[in-house]
């Protein structure tokens, strides 16, 4: 999956918060262009939109690595219920993603992965992500 396929997963299950938070400031959390770090001041400032689309990004990177770990060993696409049981297992949820969106993601990410298109080799396009969860095609830091 490319950036864009992750937005519109992002964008469909998690609607307002995108929305909250603008396309760029989206934009950006996908491609790995904020660190997210404690602030000196302004403790009680809090952002759950931005929580929960870190979450979310978070869940959704792992459901992705998860289909395609599936894929590989059983030789199929995984069911909904697959990749919702996988999920469970390795604890691929987040603390802001309640069950409803997080089965949610899962039926978005096998409809994206199943609605793409092979690129010019014939491979479809994938998005590897770094063990923090943060693409590693980043150009840069914000810092929020």
């Amino acid at each position: 999956m490319d950036n864009e396929d992750i937005k519109g997963v992002l964008v469909n299950v998690f609607p307002g918060e995108c929305e909250s938070v603008g396309p760029e400031m989206v934009d950006d959390l996908i491609a790995g262009r904020i660190d997210f770090e404690r602030p000196e001041h302004g403790r009680r400032f809090d952002l759950p939109d931005l929580d929960t689309l870190k979450d979310a990004l978070i869940a959704l990177r792992a459901l992705i690595d998860m289909f395609f770990i599936f894929k590989k060993k059983k030789k199929r696409h995984p069911t909904p219920e697959e990749l919702a049981g996988a999920a469970k297992d390795r604890s691929a949820k987040q603390p802001t993603i309640s069950d409803e969106e997080m089965d949610a993601l899962v039926k978005k990410v096998i409809e994206a992965i199943d609605n793409r298109q092979p690129g010019p080799a014939g491979e479809k396009p994938s998005l590897e992500a770094t063990s923090d969860g943060k693409s590693s095609s980043n150009d840069g830091d914000k810092k929020t």
